[in-house]
């Protein structure tokens, strides 16, 4: 028989993020697919007590491979309606592996929920993975404990958003290779039971990292995904960002912002930020390549897999159009939050601009163009020092390699 897989998540009923539905139904895909499990989609909003599985949509879920070229319409891949289904939490019974795709604070809801469950009824074990959207922060119980069973939580965290197309509809990652999902590091007990889901995770060809410290991976993603936030802003597509001065400039900014909170943060110790689940650049090199003239950054964005250049809308740009309640807003926020919390939110004057402007553009759209004027405004004022650093970068690297010419030309030639 094959494993049953619950993917718990937060429907967009209570104007919540769509990315936990595409994020969700990206996953249902992916592991239907390998042929190794039957997945059971559970929806659960805040004023509903029962997930409303009747009045969702019934179409074969489309989806594009990890690893391969989201664009082209020849690699979608279907799932037969009969692979999945939508059900209430009552089906997690019989699950042997529970997804749980929802904010942090989101979590104590589903726990509530997930222990009025009689577990003892059958004699599955299962295996719980936490995997947020929207969070820079997890922290989760090692297990939980419904009556007499022991679940065991692994906790997880999710490299890629996941967006559906808006001509062929398919839910595809963004990302140029294979997406990532980091999982925390095993404990010997758990992983005697967890070996078997984390395999089937495996199967689905999602590149899996599994490391020690979560928090230095979710604050990464975090700064990677300031330039959601900036499409939202400007209500276009991702490469139209990549095509402004003024918006690389911002992304930028915020990019140096955020780290330069996080190096507050961590004083004197060690901790720093963790790029590699998105992109193996470190962050003071990906703001000096934003800096660089396009034709210098795009071929070595493209090189290191980011696909900030292609003709793709993130979902906070049609949240932000709906009404709807984003993540990466939620990020931008809960950032600013810690940065008061260092007191340091003077020294984030972009981050903080842009989320005003997105504030104003929620309760007005036609103020999207004041709001951008605004956040160009401070962009301008702010800028220099980052431009200042890359032209002294620049002047080192003019002068290491007259000095290699020097050499060269004396001792060899």
């Amino acid at each position: 028989m094959k494993p049953q897989v619950g993917i718990i998540y937060l429907t967009s009923a209570d104007r919540e993020s769509i990315e936990f539905q595409n994020f969700s139904f990206y996953l249902c895909g992916v592991l239907a697919d390998t042929g190794y499990a039957e997945v059971h989609l559970i929806p659960f909003s805040f004023n509903v007590d029962k997930s409303a599985s009747t009045d969702l949509p019934r179409e074969r879920i489309t989806y594009i491979p990890p690893g391969l070229d989201q664009l082209n319409t020849s690699n979608i891949r279907s799932v037969a309606s009969a692979d999945y289904s939508f059900d209430y939490f009552e089906a997690l019974k019989i699950c042997d592996v529970i997804l749980i795709i929802a904010l942090s604070e989101n979590l104590d809801m589903v726990w509530n929920k997930l222990r009025n469950i009689d577990f003892t009824c059958t004699s599955k074990n299962p295996v719980i993975f936490v995997i947020p959207r929207g969070s820079i922060n997890i922290s989760c119980p090692d297990y939980l404990y419904v009556e007499k069973e022991k679940i065991p939580i692994i906790e997880c965290c999710s490299a890629f958003s996941v967006i559906q197309n808006d001509v062929s509809l398919a839910y595809m990652p963004i990302s140029i290779y294979a997406p990532s999902l980091i999982v925390t590091r095993l404990s010997k007990n758990i992983e005697k039971i967890a070996s078997g889901p984390c395999n089937l995770l495996e199967a689905t060809k999602l590149r899996i990292l599994y490391r020690k410290d979560l928090n230095r991976h979710l604050w990464g993603i975090a700064l990677c995904e300031h330039i959601f936030v900036l499409n939202a802003l400007h209500g276009k597509r991702l490469n139209d960002i990549m095509n402004s001065s003024l918006l690389r400039m911002a992304l930028a900014c915020m990019i140096r912002e955020t780290n330069g909170l996080l190096e507050r943060a961590a004083g004197k110790g060690k901790w720093s930020v963790k790029l590699e689940s998105v992109v193996e650049l470190t962050p003071f090199f990906l703001e000096m390549l934003l800096l660089s003239p396009q034709f210098i950054a795009d071929p070595i964005l493209k090189l290191f897999g980011l696909p900030w250049s292609k003709s793709i809308s993130a979902n906070s740009c049609i949240e932000i159009t709906k009404g709807l309640k984003s993540t990466s807003i939620n990020l931008l926020e809960d950032i600013l939050k810690e940065a008061k919390g260092f007191r340091v939110q003077d020294g984030m004057p972009v981050c903080s601009a842009v989320l005003v402007a997105l504030k104003s553009i929620q309760i007005n759209q036609n103020t999207r163009n004041m709001a951008i004027q605004n956040v160009s405004k401070v962009v301008d004022r702010v800028s220099q020092d980052g431009v200042m650093e890359w032209r002294l970068w620049i002047l080192r690297l003019i002068t290491l390699g007259f000095i290699l010419f020097i050499i060269l030309f004396v001792f060899i030639i």
